[in-house]
């Protein structure tokens, strides 16, 4: 190892809040310095140039230790339950319009369903961002250890999601409910989206790794 970056290190973990797991931390700005280091080497420094710039540019070893205290500890199961409340609230949002519009009647298409059922596909392209959104804003956070721990974040909430497919392909929620939120070209755009709403938070949160905020 590089004998400037590990001195930087040791530095770094002398003033890590002790609420940190300072392994996982360490990991996660070693990472952070390597990949800074390499981009500074290909444009034509040495590796002991690349170094100091990439130390540098970090600031001292207090100021970044300092960055981490307004960080919360990282844990998978406490983001995977918010998302899951997050998408939950927005099903019951979803099923309870359809039940209002099913009482409303067809011929008297109740405003915001039929706002809705207008704006379908945006609705559908903004959900989507909103994943991608989820792993950029984690990625930005906490790095390869977000990364890491992704697909098992994301498992729990997308349950909802294949369930709610499951359900209206058994026509358990009537299709009735749906009018003209329902054609076939839809359907097949949001079950090619649910499949692709977890490359989409693993897509968002390498991206946000890159842009990794120390303070």
């Amino acid at each position: 190892m590089n004998a400037k970056k590990t001195a930087y290190l040791y530095a770094v973990a002398a003033n890590l809040p002790r609420r940190l797991d300072r392994r996982q931390t360490l990991a996660e700005l070693e990472s952070h310095i390597d990949e800074a280091i390499c981009q500074l080497m290909a444009s034509g420094l040495s590796e002991q140039e690349a170094t100091s710039r990439a130390l540098s540019e970090l600031g001292s070893p207090l100021e970044v230790a300092n960055g981490f205290r307004g960080i919360r500890p990282f844990s998978a199961d406490y983001f995977s339950r918010a998302m899951l409340l997050q998408n939950g609230l927005l099903f019951l949002g979803g099923i309870l319009v359809l039940a209002v519009q099913a009482v409303w009647g067809e011929k008297n298409a109740w405003p915001l369903f039929s706002l809705i059922a207008q704006y379908k596909t945006e609705i559908l392209i903004g959900y989507a961002t909103s994943w991608l959104a989820f792993g950029y804003c984690l990625g930005q956070r906490y790095g390869v250890t977000a990364e890491r721990h992704m697909k098992k974040m994301v498992r729990l909430p997308l349950t909802l999601n294949y369930l709610f497919m499951f359900l209206v392909l058994l026509q358990v929620l009537p299709r009735d409910w749906f009018g003209p939120l329902l054609t076939t070209p839809f359907l097949i755009a949001c079950a090619a989206a649910t499949l692709l709403f977890s490359s989409l938070a693993g897509i968002g949160c390498r991206w946000g790794r890159q842009q990794m905020r120390l303070d």
